[in-house]
């Protein structure tokens, strides 16, 4: 046998070998997205931006407290969103 004999039966090896090797899980693999695990009350701030205001002292950006509930429905495929603004007046 001589080289390229010996050339092949390696490649052949590393062939049967990958056949074999099954790849490695990603550990920076996303999850799988559910929108039931959206359901829940969240806590953060409504932002807005304000202009032409009559007290030009409330001009800019206002960041205001909110609760928002979601509600997820799996079997009938809908959500409900509900946001409650603390101070605010509509």
């Amino acid at each position: 046998m001589g080289p390229p004999a010996a050339a092949g039966s390696v490649a052949a090896l590393l062939l049967l070998a990958a056949a074999g090797a099954q790849a490695q899980a990603n550990p920076l693999q996303r999850p799988a997205r559910d929108a039931a695990a959206l359901s829940g009350v969240w806590n953060g701030s409504h932002l807005e931006q304000r202009s032409n205001c009559l007290n030009a002292l409330n001009n800019g950006f206002r960041g205001t407290y909110s609760e928002v509930r979601v509600f997820v429905d799996g079997a009938g495929r809908s959500f409900n969103i509900d946001a409650l603004l603390a101070g605010a007046h509509f």
